[in-house]
Order: structure tokens, then C-alpha cells, then sequence
């Protein structure tokens, strides 16, 4: 049984893969699917999470409905720098978070619709991307940890 929510997911993992083939990124990260992101990290690497967020469903037609649906990208990383390093380390992940919510968002046509998924191809982006939340303040200071939160949402019609 397929669940729009997870596919969606899985297909904007896809769609970040795309982007690092295509030098999208400043930085080079790894995407891949997971359901929880609030724990401290073990390691120094970069993990760059596609967690499901969320969906909305309007009666399209008789009987097709349009869906709204949102994933959560988390940026995270252990700060391993002080000072004005730590500074410039934070700064570098903030420049990604902007990255990957413009590259979600990006009309590849410019056909003003929004960028489709590839793996996807029913899923559209809203045009809209938001930095929810561009980092945790509790988890820098607790975790010496970079823990930030875009949201994309991509509609389908089905």
C-alpha cells in the first residue's frame, strides 16, 4: 500500500540527490528519510533528514482530491568550533538551509506552477518554502548541536 506522505518524502530525498549531482549545494550531505530528529547526534558528520510533516486534504472534484502536503527538512550538525569559527560554522549551515529551500522551490520551466519532483511527477511544489525554524537555540547551547528546519509543501491531485 503506497502512503502519499511517505512518498512525497522519499521523492524530495530524491530531489536533493538530484541537486548535489548537479553542484547544487555549498556543502556535500547524504539525504535520507527518518521520523524523529530531535535527539543529539553522536557524530560530527552533516545529516541532512526528510522526516514527514504533515497533510491537508480538500475535495478536488466528485472524486478527486487535492492534497497538500508538507515535509520537514532538518539540517543538523555538531558544532565542533568556538568563538568566531563556531560563528562562521553556523553561518555555513544557515547558507544551506536557504539553498535547499530555494532549490525545493525553484520552477525548473519557469511555468510559474512550482518545481515538480522528479521521482514524482504529481507533486508540485506549492511555490513555497519556509526556514521554520533556522536553528534551536536550546540545542546549541545544550548539545553544541546546529539543529535547523525548512518546510516544502507539494501539491497533489489525485
Amino acid at each position: 500500500m503506497a502512503v502519499l506522505l511517505i512518498d512525497v518524502t522519499d521523492a524530495v530525498v530524491a530531489e536533493l540527490v538530484t541537486g548535489l549531482a548537479a553542484s547544487a549545494f555549498s556543502r556535500s550531505f547524504e539525504p535520507y528519510r527518518i521520523f524523529d530528529a530531535m535527539f543529539e547526534l553522536t557524530d560530527s558528520d552533516l545529516h541532512v533528514e526528510v522526516m514527514p510533516a504533515g497533510i491537508e486534504i480538500d475535495a478536488a472534484a466528485r472524486d478527486a482530491f487535492a492534497y497538500d502536503v508538507s515535509v520537514d527538512v532538518f539540517i543538523r550538525q555538531k558544532i565542533q568550533r568556538t568563538g568566531e569559527q563556531e560563528d562562521n560554522e553556523i553561518e555555513g549551515l544557515l547558507e544551506l538551509e536557504e539553498e535547499i529551500a530555494r532549490y525545493l522551490t525553484a520552477d525548473d520551466a519557469n511555468t510559474l506552477t512550482g518545481k515538480r519532483l522528479a521521482s514524482m511527477a504529481a507533486a508540485v511544489s506549492s511555490g513555497h518554502a519556509e526556514i521554520r525554524v533556522p536553528y534551536i537555540p536550546r540545542h546549541l547551547r545544550e548539545w553544541r548541536q546546529f539543529t535547523g528546519i525548512v518546510t516544502a509543501t507539494y501539491q497533489v491531485f489525485q
